[in-house]
């Protein structure tokens, strides 16, 4: 049996054992353990441990720690519980049901007549904040939230979507609904409309046509309509404020703990707009109980047009046609083959269509048959996969594998002191073969400390078993278990022993392993460590290393930083020469002096990219490349391809740039870097500077790198200030508007670090 198939097979136990427990309502889930799933499908205990660890890092698991670890499906959870956020471990002293907002059961598919409501979808953040309100009405004070769009968005129909679910779960009575209502009768007309509602039949305020002449007025109303809740002994109302986007109301007076956007037509991905044009046929099938021929040059069309009233628009066109088409059809037709003729005028020249729309036609036949018992549902698992996802399910198992964790531990030399030791196993073995790789000794060490003070905890690590222990390793252990024995006063058992070594010796492995270190040093915070941090997991190795020239540095002399970095390479050079990536002036000038006082074979990049950190992480022959006529060759080759505008073209950045995806593995590059390079297109529009491929490939390669942390939860930056409020303000601009992109908050740190990406990449003269 081939792992694929035992991974998709412990997969589906997990998913049948959490969708027991949550249809029981027991929520023990003590079926979900590697011992009783192993028993289940008579697999090794080992096998299914290392899968379900692997299925939690690839994150479809949620770990519950305990005596034993069980693992549910999110995948499960999320289907029927759709509005909660939970954690990829919940702790002991934890509970999945304090995450779970109601005993009432919401099954995904009620919520997927919300277009956009999809993981990756334009509305999904806008829902998952809205939707918990719902599920948990307030009770004892009125709850206002704030719903802000454009006219004809679809504000209106979320809330009724989101109450019908609700509705159906008996959280409110059959005999409740909504009331809506005008800020501008509320202003005319306050006293009377509370006088005239029937309170205990509207658990749910919609307020609408609110500016900031009416804001006073539903003030009011909000104090004045919760007491007539509070007389008549009812729980509070759910207060919904209907806002356009033009309108800046003073709410201070009202506390409004969630405030949601809706994002217009225009900035919602052509396959939404496709989908509510797709719901609109399918409902009037439904309802006239015929069977309909759609063709895709009518589709594309329809999902081409520039809307200005938003859904609303879209509605009023489908209707038109569709109700033209029904009028002219022969009455006792059961099938309509809609028909072009009944479009409207403004449709018909359109036939150049976006490059989006073309795509998605790809996907679809030339004629759709739509019938009146066709669901969206349906069909999007017949003519859509998750390929427009931005995340892959593919992943490195990276659970306390020891390779994977010194691979991945820090490359930053920003915080090294000389003759400081944070541990006495640092000092027991600075002068030994790891003191070349300061951070991995310093990991190597945390692990040999945190072993001292819970001797169980060396256990959880994952070490090859077929390393062969070297001298310098068992000198190294022999050093270890002396001082434990003699320190500590306890006996090291064998298998203690073993594992200790196969630590070291893993650690000793990957430096020796590294013949030419390279540093990258770069003049802001977390770029260098961007950059070699990605570099080091692409190549297996810890042999990029990084270090910030930062303002404190600026302020001092040359010479003195020149110095601290003569001795950071001094203590990493394996004695076959460096490599140096620098990003601008004056770093361009330390090579030179570098050569002169350490008397060590250096060759320097200028400027620092991904493009030139990928072409020298390519390097096998290091002595062919250091050869005076290959290092120039490889650095004029690097920069004038560089300096070309070549990557403005999507076929090149599609050629030239596929080795975003070995870098980013859980990653769709294809898709992100388009989002990205529209991001950037537009702050170039708005800042007024040229393209070129520099600012292009460093620009993708840190919003990536962003995506990449976030899937990881490893969101980890040196906080810095905002250098240019005017220019971060575009750059958030232009991350808002990409529908993909909605549902993640990027930080002012990480908006700084694409400011950098493009500034230090800018020539001098369009700066």
């Amino acid at each position: 049996m081939d792992k694929s198939t035992r991974q998709e097979q412990i997969k589906k136990v997990v998913e049948k054992y959490t969708t027991t427990h949550i249809e029981d309502n027991t929520f023990t889930f003590d079926d979900c353990s590697a011992y009783s799933i192993a028993l289940d499908l008579s697999i090794d205990r080992s096998n299914v441990s290392r899968i379900l660890n692997k299925l939690f890092t690839l994150n479809q698991l949620i770990k519950i720690e305990g005596r034993p670890t069980l693992y549910i499906s999110r995948e499960v959870v999320l289907k029927y519980y759709p509005s909660i956020k939970l954690p990829k471990i919940i702790l002991k002293t934890d509970s999945i049901t304090n995450y779970i907002h109601t005993s009432n059961v919401v099954n995904s598919n009620q919520l997927s007549q919300i277009v956009g409501m999809e993981n990756d979808g334009s509305l999904y953040f806008a829902i998952q904040r809205l939707a918990p309100y719902f599920f948990l009405p307030p009770s004892k004070n009125v709850t206002i939230l704030e719903i802000v769009g454009e006219k004809g968005t679809g504000k209106k129909f979320i809330v009724q979507s989101l109450f019908a679910i609700a509705h159906q779960q008996n959280i409110f009575k059959q005999a409740q609904s909504i009331y809506f209502c005008s800020a501008h009768y509320l202003k005319n007309d306050k006293n009377s409309i509370i006088n005239q509602m029937h309170v205990e039949a509207f658990p749910i305020i919609y307020i609408d046509d609110i500016n900031e002449n009416t804001i006073d007025y539903i003030t009011t109303f909000v104090h004045d309509i919760s007491l007539k809740y509070k007389n008549h002994k009812l729980n509070q109302p759910l207060v919904f404020l209907a806002v356009y986007p033009s309108v800046i109301l003073n709410t201070s007076n009202l506390i409004i703990p969630t405030k949601v956007k809706i994002p217009n037509l225009k900035e919602r991905p052509k396959k939404e707009i496709f989908l509510l044009f797709l719901s609109l046929i399918i409902q009037f099938a439904k309802e006239t109980n015929h069977a309909l021929i759609l063709h895709t040059d009518q589709v594309a069309k329809f999902i081409d047009y520039d809307y200005n009233l938003n859904c609303q628009e879209l509605y009023q066109e489908t209707y038109k046609f569709l109700a033209k088409n029904l009028y002219y059809s022969e009455n006792n037709e059961e099938t309509i083959d809609l028909n072009s003729q009944h479009l409207s005028h403004h449709f018909r020249p359109i036939n150049n269509y976006s490059e989006p729309t073309k795509q998605l036609m790809s996907n679809l036949p030339e004629i759709i048959d739509i019938s009146p018992n066709t669901s969206i549902q349906s069909f999007q698992d017949t003519y859509f996969s998750k390929s427009d996802q931005l995340y892959l399910s593919e992943s490195i198992d990276q659970d306390f594998d020891v390779f994977e964790m010194f691979i991945k531990c820090t490359s930053s030399l920003n915080d090294f002191q000389f003759d400081s030791f944070d541990n006495i196993f640092e000092e027991k073995l600075k002068d030994s073969p790891l003191a070349k790789d300061p951070n991995i000794l310093k990991l190597t060490c945390q692990i040999l400390q945190e072993f001292v003070d819970n001797r169980i905890s060396i256990l959880k690590y994952k070490v090859n078993n077929k390393l062969k222990i070297s001298r310098s390793t068992q000198n190294m252990s022999n050093v270890v278990q002396y001082y434990v024995q003699m320190k500590n006063h306890f006996k090291i058992m064998e298998t203690e022993k073993f594992l200790i070594q196969s630590i070291i010796e893993q650690a000793l492995e990957i430096v020796n392993d590294t013949k030419v270190p390279s540093l990258i040093i770069c003049h802001h915070n977390n770029t260098s460590e961007n950059y070699a941090d990605k570099f080091n997991e692409y190549s297996h190795s810890h042999r990029f290393y990084s270090i910030d020239y930062t303002e404190q540095w600026e302020t001092r002399s040359l010479k003195d930083f020149r110095n601290h970095i003569a001795h950071l390479i001094e203590m990493i050079n394996r004695g076959k020469g460096m490599t140096l990536f620098v990003d601008s002036y004056p770093l361009t000038l330390l090579d030179s002096q570098l050569v002169l006082k350490l008397k060590i074979q250096l060759f320097s990049f200028s400027a620092v990219s991904a493009f030139a950190l990928y072409t020298a992480s390519q390097i096998t022959n290091y002595d062919t490349f250091f050869s005076s006529s290959g290092y120039l060759m490889n650095q004029n080759k690097i920069n004038s391809y560089l300096l070309k505008s070549t990557l403005n073209q999507k076929k090149d950045r599609d050629t030239d740039l596929t080795f975003f995806s070995s870098l980013f593995p859980s990653i769709d590059v294809t898709k992100t870097n388009e989002i990205f390079y529209k991001c950037l297109l537009f702050i170039a529009q708005n800042v007024q500077f040229e393209l070129n491929n520099r600012i292009i490939v460093d620009f993708l390669f840190h919003a990536n790198c962003m995506i990449d942390k976030t899937i990881n939860s490893n969101r980890q930056y040196t906080k810095v200030e905002t250098t240019d409020e005017d220019v971060s303000h575009i750059i958030k601009q232009s991350l808002s508007i990409q529908p993909k992109l909605s549902g993640l908050e990027f930080t002012d740190t990480e908006i700084n670090i694409l400011y950098n990406s493009i500034y230090e990449n800018i020539p001098k003269n369009q700066q």
